[in-house]
């Protein structure tokens, strides 16, 4: 039994997404689920292809998926069976189908007859859902003047129309405290300057926002075009959350946990946050977020130095820094259910660290772990689950390093970060890369402009047909449809 889609009906983006995610979800259902999977190639009718091009293509699928036993249908030259007892989804191998299967009329899957139903249903799904043509992340702002560079340390889009990116100009050895601004959905940008080296952004709204700096907490009303200096907090921030215009919370180093009902004009220390077990020196809290405003929380790590650390950085003796082993160290977080009128502690010993997460209204969200260079794998995404406190390992790659996550209402998750150049991170900038998934299974990615390369990478997505990207050396880049990408 056989089902045709056509093919030129979605662009080639689209058609990887069909094959990643919908393909591997149906074979994911059962043993028996899809046992063949033939891409046939018509063009006004049968073709077939060159023998060169057969061996070629098994060649890839081989070299791509070794697990998999790749060769001819019979005597179909113009098929390639596939048998995957034990599937697992490659981008490279999907972009090996995708791309020829592009340049054709229509694709046929061969498909065992009780899957035939659930085929059927996932392909009217994708029909509906699809976009009618692909999406890729286009540069929209790129700081390149000579001699000097842009750092990025965090970005924003409160809304449509509004962005901001903070950070600082370098210029030799002196550093200049910069906003990057715009009013109009990204079509043009304003750089400001600040008095202070911004290190985090929170908006509540397009006009209200909060700026962490390295010394001290502004407050805009403005869009981020003007900041006024709130007065001193004790102890060093790194991040605030609000849920009204009033009642705020702000982490900081040395388990520091504050919180504030007036704006930000005094806050009060949480006494569980300096609970926690560890030597405060080597403490903090890194990330505050509320699922709305009863639901909060707070996640931070006590991470000691290294016992015995090598005698020169990781960088310049990298080979001495691999040799050593990872240890396990505390992670803490801090849960509210009543607006923060009573938190919650709790730790555990891991050896990662939780650098972010975005929760949704229902207290469901997605969580980003970081893993040193000791680590086999550099990141890993969770799927959490506030309501019964348990968390599901849905990506990790040790070639791809994720340094930020986001979930649309929708329940669509995408990952932004780079092509690891190598086992000692943070040091050069690799290829950016981003994914996007509905099932958490299979992840499709998408398209970026061959010029972006970082560190780390921000998100900021102020709705579902907005969505943002910013690097840390100074790029903004914009999701949009693959014409528009190429300036049609």
């Amino acid at each position: 039994m056989h089902i045709s889609v056509g093919a030129r009906d979605l662009s080639r983006h689209a058609l990887k997404r069909w094959l990643g995610t919908h393909i591997g979800a149906v074979m994911r259902q059962g043993e028996s689920g899809v046992r063949e999977c033939f891409p046939r190639f018509q063009q006004c009718g049968r073709i077939d292809i060159h023998q060169r091009q057969m061996a070629s293509a098994r060649r890839e699928l081989s070299r791509q998926r070794p697990a998999e036993t790749v060769r001819r249908s019979g005597n179909d030259r113009d098929s390639i069976l596939i048998l995957a007892q034990h599937y697992q989804n490659s981008r490279n191998t999907i972009t090996g189908i995708a791309d020829p299967l592009f340049r054709c009329e229509t694709m046929e899957i061969a498909v065992s007859r009780h899957t035939l139903k659930s085929v059927i249903a996932l392909l009217v799904l994708a029909a509906v859902l699809l976009p009618a043509q692909g999406q890729r992340w286009k540069i929209q702002y790129f700081y390149d003047k000579e001699k000097t560079s842009l750092t990025i340390n965090d970005f924003v889009f409160p809304s449509v129309k509004y962005g901001i990116a903070a950070g600082y100009i370098t210029e030799g050895k002196i550093e200049m405290p910069v906003s990057v601004v715009t009013s109009d959905g990204g079509d043009h940008w304003q750089l400001l300057p600040l008095k202070e080296t911004p290190i985090s952004l929170f908006f509540l709204d397009d006009s209200i926002g909060w700026m962490v700096t390295t010394k001290g907490i502004w407050r805009t009303t403005e869009a981020g075009r003007n900041w006024t200096k709130l007065p001193k907090v004790s102890g060093e921030i790194l991040r605030v959350c609000f849920t009204t215009r009033m009642d705020g919370v702000a982490v900081g180093v040395k388990k520091l946990v504050l919180m504030t009902h007036d704006g930000g004009q005094s806050w009060t220390p949480v006494a569980a946050a300096a609970d926690q077990p560890g030597d405060p020196l080597y403490s903090a809290y890194v990330w505050v977020g509320f699922a709305n405003p009863n639901m909060g929380l707070v996640v931070g790590t006590n991470n000691p130095p290294r016992r015995f650390a090598p005698l020169f950085p990781d960088w310049l003796d990298p080979q001495a820094t691999l040799r050593m082993r990872d240890v396990p160290h505390l992670t803490y977080s801090l849960a509210t259910h009543d607006g923060g009128k009573n938190w919650r502690a709790g730790n555990g010993s891991l050896l990662g660290q939780t650098s972010r997460f975005r929760l949704m209204p229902d207290g469901n969200g997605v969580g980003l772990m970081e893993y040193s260079e000791l680590s086999n794998i550099p990141s890993e995404v969770f799927l959490l689950d506030w309501h019964t406190g348990k968390s599901l390992s849905i990506y990790k790659d040790p070639k791809v390093g994720i340094s930020d996550i986001w979930m649309d209402p929708d329940g669509t998750i995408y990952l932004a970060g780079i092509e690891e150049p190598g086992r000692v991170r943070d040091i050069i900038p690799g290829k950016v890369l981003v994914y996007s998934s509905r099932d958490y299974q299979a992840w499709a990615t998408i398209p970026v402009d061959y010029r972006a390369s970082a560190l780390r990478t921000i998100l900021a997505m102020p709705d579902v047909q907005h969505q943002w990207l910013a690097t840390d050396n100074g790029m903004i880049l914009k999701l949009v449809p693959d014409s528009a990408a190429s300036g049609k």
